[in-house]
């Protein structure tokens, strides 16, 4: 019995079909033409006995990858649309061809019912081929998806913006063409299920064994005997319904004679660098997704079909096989081999070879392959040994693959069993060993030899391919490593001196190495045949000797305008399938008109503009602006660099800068002490993704010092200087180390998925790859803004006497919004000014916290600003000079250039600009800084209702802001003398680290103003609510008060911390002091007490500080409000006579002092723990900040001296 559906029609009137059978149907079509029969296969096809004609749904057909064109000859009325395709059902796989013909409205082809004998695959008494018309996997005949998938396509055709059609469903039959039969389909029958459903599901065909049958033959209930079925296979199954026992069966089955491998593979044939020793030319290359693969070595491209049945022979058989278009894997004997052993020949699209799934597969290996023959210096001849053994040595590494499932190793999941890696593990590849001859009885007669790799054909399990003094490549059990005395031995160092010999002399000209084919091009390389030596990867410094000109942008009818393409060249690590892989933007998608598909905005969530991604594999798709944006942005950290997870180290080399052995010390004070370098070395480090990549030594000896100590160890590099000076060390403090080093490599040369150049050359070639100039144009606009810092000189001229040389950084970096920036600053490093010119200072937050109270007090509003280039603006008070580079243009490159402003990096730019800016408010603006805050600027000014006031400026560096009652025409007056950037001119919203805000208290309508600390605390919270999940904890839910209720601090006798933790306590007490300095005054004094415990604190005081953020999370809205009109009378009390003791003290008040203006204020200062009352009124502003910015000095009580 078969699954059984229930089918309903298109109209609701219609009745429902219920009981329907899902079966797997046959048809025969005979060809007129080549007399051929090809039996048709239709999976998951409905029954039903009373219809006498057969209805195809082409939609289905196609979904297999059958072609179906139903359009009749008629309606092609263009006679170059017409050809022999035309009206026809194609399968190219087969040779499938059946012109359609055409009865108004119907399409059809006649065809009749097969027999039995020719529905059995492989069967010798016909010559039909099988073609399966539709896929076996469940039919479902309406999916969401491929309906929203059609309408993004045909939008993207169209140029429109996607729109919602949901409130409108329309049922409609697509064309269905009309197969004439004499009779239905012969009938498959599945298990037995009823079920009500809208969609089809049917499972694999199954032998001629039914579960009746192996319930009696098997003496097993029938449950068992149905799901056995369910679970295995009958591929060699025989039929003996017409057997007469008068023919002799064979005596084996071919598809039985080797395990089936439960995973599709995929073949390519590579084209190997030169002729091999062995005569090789070829390799056949077959490997999984998860990274297994096998090579066997060709002497040419016809012989591909040996390698197949050594593939069997040692593995088995696999699913499927997915070769590329090439004819000798999809043609002749090598497909006959695949259809003997039943299993399936699926090529990828002709000319797409990148398509191959397991391309990642394949260039890693070729770049494992290119790293072993240049480490060891191996002779090219040898490339195929080479290459099967990094083959043999991946499929046994344990790689992490996302195809992999728990860790395990390719050839374990392969195989099914736990897989040994003693053939391969025992030497490496080249290694010198010591073999015996199975005729040498004696030791006396070991021969010196190359190892060549596990001889894979011959011998044991244990026997090795050994390549001898004649070059000649034995196989032998008997291979011993050598000792470390014959390593450290003279006589066998001379022996290996005259292998060496031996070996050049035989091999002759053949002898190079693969440096040395590539350099002096003698790579044999065939059109259309992947190299081995493609995809490699390489360090190339950012310096080179490539002075081409940068090519100049197309224009703007090929390409869009530069604002549009801020995409273009970022790399973007995006979902394609089931797995992440990485790729780069290469341009925007046109639609056949060649028209941009989409349109660009702004912000990237409306962004509907389509780019075209290349793959690491070649491969190129379509994206959506927005989705490359969103996958930017999840792959880099909060400062935009990109992050990629290390796996392992998996090489290393180092160049002549290197410092060798003998120079790897200096002395000190009478004692040998390490030289401190990373100069010269590179590391090859494979990332989760499964790519490698070179990095120098510095940057992964910072992300991941314990594992390249490790490493270091592992491969004998501890005593090079490179790894002396710090690699002991790290491995004895490992245990405390490890948990400190951030799992993940921040790329500084990536941000936001961009490169960043470290050079003007670099960042030229990469608008020269791209094919833009972005980087050009934030060079451009940066030496705009800087070109009045700079006093060219004539050719020739001279620098002024006295002038220092020195050199200029470019540092360049990405925004957020992918904009370029380049930022051109001084090296102050190389100059050494006097301490004099070198200090300026900055408003401090008390002053800013004074001046808000002050506006409430009388009334005034606030404004601030930036000043664009704040340091360009003011002379460069040191005498120096540089050299024009690139970034001047080519016709001032070498010139003596004065620098004649402040430039950034100057160590006395600071304070030239606060010269520049206090001269400026005192001389042209009026204003005079205030005694107590010398960067809070004040000049008299008077109301419009007549009421005296002082106007204030605070200048915390180019960051200002205007108090006054209208601060506007200041700011005005300001942008005279120095530019101000527009879009920072308005209300305060955040200044100094806090937040700014208007507040509004009941019932009076005065405008007040607030300073918060919400923002930073709540993000606090955050990340401490990170830590303790990560930990199994949470924050308490209630938390009334500051700490714990009686809790005290200093009878605490809980365990000590441990070094993480109380690290972990000390970064706490560092983010609650600054909430208190941004205005949590509310926990200052526990803040305070706690952080006295910072240097051997407890379980129980870092539980108090999780009780303090329990707290602060149920109370993170407290403000500071600026309220003019909340005040405590406090009765007068008798003055205190204090002139009996202090004779001569007075409160004197200087003759300058500014006149008093605003509205009055009342002070009340605390003096000490004794509580006496001062209380003294003050009109004079410049009395409130010293008494606002001092009181604060004689505030204490008994509690804080414990």
């Amino acid at each position: 019995m078969g699954e059984r559906i229930s089918v309903k029609g298109f109209h609701d009137h219609l009745p429902s079909l219920r009981d329907v059978k899902v079966v797997t149907a046959a048809l025969a079509y005979d060809d007129p033409v080549t007399s051929q029969t090809f039996i048709l296969f239709f999976h998951q096809a409905l029954y039903f006995p009373e219809m006498q004609t057969s209805l195809l749904n082409p939609d289905q057909l196609r979904e297999k990858g059958i072609t179906v064109n139903e359009t009749p000859l008629i309606r092609l009325p263009p006679p170059e649309q017409r050809n022999p395709q035309s009206h026809s059902i194609i399968d190219d796989f087969t040779g499938l061809h059946i012109p359609l013909k055409f009865n108004k409205t119907i399409s059809y082809f006649h065809c009749r019912r097969p027999t039995v004998l020719e529905c059995i695959p492989h069967s010798l008494d016909h010559d039909c081929i099988h073609v399966h018309m539709t896929c076996d996997k469940p039919w479902q005949p309406y999916t969401e998806k491929e309906a929203e998938h059609e309408e993004r396509l045909r939008a993207a055709l169209q140029n429109e913006t996607i729109y919602d059609r949901s409130s409108r469903h329309i049922q409609a039959l697509s064309q269905i063409s009309k197969a004439l039969s004499t009779t239905m389909f012969t009938k498959q029958i599945l298990h037995d299920t009823h079920r009500f459903s809208s969609a089809v599901q049917s499972q694999a065909r199954k032998g001629t064994v039914t579960k009746e049958q192996l319930a009696r033959r098997w003496r097993c209930s029938l449950d068992v005997a149905e799901r056995t079925l369910e679970k295995t296979t009958q591929r060699a199954v025989r039929n003996f319904t017409h057997a007469t026992a008068g023919r002799r069966i064979k005596p084996t089955a071919y598809q039985l004679r080797y395990p089936r491998i439960r995973t599709p593979m995929y073949t390519d044939t590579l084209h190997g660098p030169c002729k091999s020793w062995e005569g090789n030319k070829y390799l056949a290359i077959y490997c999984t997704k998860f990274q297994w693969c096998r090579g066997y070595p060709l002497k040419t491209k016809d012989e591909s079909h040996y390698s197949l049945d050594k593939l069997f022979r040692s593995v088995g058989f696999p699913e499927a096989m997915i070769p590329d278009n090439a004819l000798e894997l999809t043609q002749g004997e090598f497909r006959r081999k695949l259809q003997r052993a039943q299993v399936d020949l699926h090529p990828i699209e002709a000319y797409s070879p990148n398509l191959n799934a397991a391309e990642d597969c394949i260039r890693e290996l070729k770049r494992m392959f290119r790293r072993t023959m240049n480490a060891r210096n191996i002779p090219a001849v040898f490339w195929d040994r080479v290459i099967m053994w990094c083959a043999e040595v991946r499929s046994h590494m344990a790689l992490r693959h996302h195809e992999l499932d728990d860790g395990e190793v390719p050839a374990t999941v392969i195989s099914g069993d736990t897989s040994d890696i003693s053939y391969i593990a025992e030497f490496s590849m080249w290694d010198w060993v010591w073999y015996i001859t199975p005729a040498d009885h004696a030791t006396q007669n070991k021969h010196l030899g190359r190892w060549l790799g596990p001889s894979f054909d011959v011998g044991d399990a244990l026997c090795y391919a050994v390549l001898t003094d004649t070059v000649q490549v034995v196989h032998r059990t008997s291979v011993f490593p050598l000792s470390v005395e014959d390593m450290n031995s003279e006589p066998i160092k001379e022996m290996k001196s005259e292998f060496m010999r031996k070996l050049n002399d035989k091999l002759g000209d053949r002898c190079a190495t693969m440096n040395k084919l590539e350099r002096n091009g003698h790579l044999m390389v065939e059109e259309g045949m992947p190299n081995i030596m493609e995809d490699i990867p390489r360090h190339e410094p950012y310096e080179d000797d490539d002075t081409e000109e940068v090519a100049a942008i197309p224009e703007a009818d090929e390409t869009a305008p530069v604002e549009y393409d801020k995409y273009i060249s970022t790399k973007v690590q995006i979902p394609v399938g089931d797995s992440m892989m990485f790729g780069t933007v290469r341009k925007r998608k046109r639609d056949e008109e060649g028209n941009l598909i989409g349109h660009t905005h702004d912000n990237p969530l409306l962004d509907t503009a389509m780019y075209e991604v290349e793959f690491e594999d070649g491969r190129v798709e379509a994206f959506y602006a927005n989705q490359i944006a969103e996958h930017i942005y999840a792959s880099v950290d909060d400062d935009g660099y990109t992050m990629y997870e290390l796996e392992e180290i998996v090489d290393h080399k180092r160049d002549g800068t290197a410092i060798p052995k003998d120079d790897g010390f200096v002395m000190l004070r009478g004692r040998r002490v390490p030289k401190r370098t990373t100069r010269g070395w590179q590391i090859c480090v494979q990332w989760k993704d499964g790519s490698t990549s070179w990095i120098p030594l510095k940057d992964i000896k910072e992300s991941h010092p314990v594992k390249l100590a490790e490493y270091a160890v592992a491969n004998k590099l501890i005593e090079e200087p490179a790894f002396k000076w710090w690699a002991p060390y790290m491995l004895k403090k490992r245990d405390r180390i490890i948990k400190a080093v951030k799992r993940r490599f921040h790329r500084k040369n990536e941000k936001f998925g961009l490169e960043i150049p470290n050079s003007v050359k670099r960042a030229l070639e990469i608008d020269k790859e791209t094919g833009t100039k972005y980087w050009e144009a934030a060079l451009a606009k940066e030496m705009k803004n800087i070109w009045p810092v700079f006093e060219i000189k004539n050719e020739g001229e001279r620098a002024p006497v006295g002038s220092t040389l020195i050199d200029l950084t470019i540092v360049f970096d990405v925004k957020m919004d992918f904009t370029r920036k380049a930022r051109i600053c001084a090296r102050g490093d190389q100059t050494d000014p006097p301490s004099s010119i070198t200090y300026a200072s900055v408003v401090s937050r008390e002053s800013v916290r004074i001046g808000l109270l002050m506006a409430a007090l009388n009334d005034l509003d606030i404004m601030s600003a930036d000043v664009a280039g704040a340091y360009l603006n003011a002379d460069c008070p040191e005498k120096v000079h540089i050299i024009c580079g690139p970034e001047f243009g080519s016709e001032y490159v070498g010139r003596v250039d004065i620098i004649k402003k402040a430039l950034y990096g100057l160590r006395s730019s600071g304070f030239a600009w606060r010269s520049l800016c206090a001269r400026t408010l005192r001389e042209n603006m009026g204003f005079t800084p205030c005694r107590a805050d010398n960067d809070v600027w004040m000049r008299p000014a008077v109301k419009e209702n007549g009421d005296k006031y002082y106007e204030y400026i605070f200048v915390y560096t180019d960051d200002i802001m205007v108090i006054s009652q209208n601060p506007k025409p200041i700011l005005d007056k300001l942008n005279v003398y120095f530019l101000l950037k527009p879009e920072s001119i308005g209300k305060p919203n955040i200044y100094l680290g806090a937040q700014i805000l208007p507040f509004e208290v009941q019932g009076d309508p005065k405008k007040k103003w607030a300073i918060s600390s919400e923002q930073y605390v709540k993000e606090a919270v955050r990340l401490v609510k990170e830590w303790l999940e990560k930990r199994g904890l949470r924050l308490k839910t209630k938390a009334p008060s500051v700490l714990p209720s009686g809790y005290v601090p200093e009878l605490d006798g809980s365990d000590e911390l441990d070094d993480e933790r109380a690290t972990y306590y000390q970064s706490l007490i560092g983010i609650l002091r600054w909430a208190v300095e941004l205005g949590r005054i509310d926990i200052c004094a526990e803040v305070s007490m706690m952080a006295s415990y910072s240097a051997m604190p407890r379980e129980g005081h870092l539980g108090a500080l999780f009780h303090m953020f329990a707290y602060l999370s149920q109370h993170n809205r407290s403000r500071i409000v600026m309220d003019d009109g909340y005040y405590v009378r406090i009765e007068e009390e008798p003055e205190a006579d204090f002139k009996e003791f202090y004779p001569y003290a007075e409160d004197v008040i200087p003759e300058d002092m500014p006149e008093a203006r605003g509205k009055e204020v009342q002070l009340t200062m605390f003096v000490d723990a004794s509580l006496v009352l001062l209380t003294l009124l003050r009109d004079n502003r410049e009395q409130e900040y010293l008494f606002l910015l001092t009181g604060h000095r004689f505030y204490g009580t008994v509690r804080s001296r414990i």
